[in-house]
């Protein structure tokens, strides 16, 4: 597939198929930059439309680490809340929750990063993100499961890059093509130019 919304709708339709998770989705990186936009999912209710890069930035970071668990947040944030003793840790708490409620938003258990062959000062270029939940049981994924995921969204990311490189291609054969039209319409023009100009010249004579 080349076509991004060809590469979702077959996406979900496999997940659907499969009967294997209740929820999925699918962000997107913008145009600018500055938010993951959703663009498909499945599972009943409506995840959250954007995850914006500035406001979202702890769960984007931890995401650059290779995926994120909302049980593994749950974890931390208990132990968070227990360390009395440690204003430092207990100050960690706040963003967790922060990254937990994000991800509840999100329809999502597993939050697994689609990563560009580009590097940025952060690491690899982070092109989107892809949700995943199964809420009929407790600890649905294993490490088998998300090494899955990840291997999907390698192949999502594959897809993205050969779509922007087919773009670019298309956008050089377009403007290479309005080059030879103006330089037909330039020559078209010059032609019957010369004409009245020498028959310009004529008319006036050689004294001018």
């Amino acid at each position: 597939s080349v076509d991004i919304g060809d590469m979702v709708r077959r996406i979900l339709r496999g997940v659907e198929e499969s009967r294997r998770l209740t929820h999925a989705c699918i962000y997107l990186l913008d145009s600018e930059g500055g938010a993951h936009e959703l663009v498909g999912h499945h599972g009943p209710g409506r995840p959250l439309d954007r995850v914006e890069v500035i406001t979202h930035r702890r769960l984007i970071e931890r995401l650059r680490a290779g995926y994120v668990e909302l049980e593994t947040l749950g974890r931390e944030r208990e132990l968070a809340r227990r360390s009395t003793g440690d204003p430092e840790a207990r100050a960690q708490a706040e963003p967790l929750d922060l990254m937990a409620q994000t991800m509840e938003s999100m329809l999502a258990s597993l939050l697994v990063p689609i990563f560009g062959t580009a590097e940025t000062e952060q690491g690899p270029w982070l092109l989107g993100l892809m949700g995943f939940r199964d809420e009929r049981v407790e600890d649905a994924f294993d490490l088998d499961d998300i090494e899955v995921f990840r291997r999907l969204a390698g192949q999502v990311a594959l897809t993205i890059e050969n779509t922007q490189v087919y773009e670019r291609v298309r956008e050089r054969e377009r403007l290479a093509a309005i080059g030879e039209m103006a330089a037909g319409l330039a020559h078209e023009i010059r032609n019957p130019l010369g004409a009245i100009k020498g028959a310009a010249q004529l008319l006036v004579g050689p004294d001018g």
